[in-house]
């Protein structure tokens, strides 16, 4: 954990000297709409966007884990409906 912290802190530390290195203007278009911003802007921004994407892919895996650990447990309908089935095998001649 504390290296997932450590390298988060590098990242973000990079992105932010990269931003107050580019402060000029970029025009930025995305089908029809454009927007003009600093560069800085624009990079926290699509940082924050693949941060957010990022964490509801990796929500949307743990939901999907959690149901299937919760559904372990629980046997099916199917197998509860039906009867137990009596075992044909021979008696065990040591065990009377």
């Amino acid at each position: 954990m504390q290296l997932v912290f450590f390298v988060t802190t590098l990242v973000l530390l990079a992105l932010a000297i990269f931003a107050f290195q580019n402060p000029e203007a970029v025009t930025v278009r995305f089908l029809v709409w454009r927007t003009s911003s600093s560069l800085a802007v624009v990079t926290l921004a699509a940082t924050a966007s693949g941060a957010f994407i990022a964490t509801l892919l990796g929500l949307s895996a743990r939901l999907r884990r959690w149901r299937r650990d919760r559904t372990i447990g629980q046997p099916s309908a199917k197998a509860a409906a039906s009867p137990p089935v009596a075992s044909a095998a021979a008696p065990d001649p040591d065990h009377p």
